[in-house]
């Protein structure tokens, strides 16, 4: 049996089409053991859903942005960056665009340094981790969700020496 899943975003103004997201394949004949979705099938679907909102929202939130603060004018593009924003459901890749100041401003807008990692994927690893181990910790993370390398996902921001501090593990 083949489940096809789409995926159609609504940002208020407009729907989108529905866009594939995945198809699964499922024993059509399961036995009570065998019903529903697998972990590892959940783990895929998630990790393809992520993907999908986190780009539509980044797009969403760099559409805002172009717009002068001060004249409400439209900032010219500047370029595109690449961003790896980390949650507990797998790293997505998306581009981000930076905009040029606008003419009208007085003084540069220094933003602050963005932290592309998800509120969860802070407070599930160091909850469990002040609970259990941390090497335990990573495992059951790893087992059931689709965070391929937590460890790597657990880098910090720069200290205030502007040097990088992993968390040991």
């Amino acid at each position: 049996m083949k489940i096809k899943l789409s995926l159609a975003v609504c940002d208020g103004t407009d729907e989108s089409d529905a866009q594939p997201l995945l198809t699964l394949e499922l024993d059509s004949q399961p036995s009570i053991e065998t019903l529903g979705l697998s972990l590892a099938n959940g783990k895929v679907a998630l990790t393809q859903l992520q993907a999908r909102i986190v780009t539509r929202q980044v797009e969403l939130m760099s559409a805002r942005q172009r717009q002068c603060p001060a004249c409400g004018l439209d900032r010219p593009l500047k370029d595109y960056h690449d961003v790896h924003y980390k949650s507990l459901f797998d790293r997505v890749a998306v581009r981000v665009p930076r905009w040029q100041r606008c003419a009208c401003s007085v003084r540069a807008e220094i933003a602050g340094r963005r932290r592309w990692i998800s509120a969860e994927l802070e407070y599930v690893p160091s909850h469990l981790a002040a609970t259990i181990p941390y090497a335990r910790s990573s495992e059951l993370l790893e087992l059931l969700l689709p965070v391929a390398d937590l460890a790597a996902a657990a880098w910090t921001e720069p200290s205030a020496a502007g040097t990088m501090v992993r968390l040991s593990t």
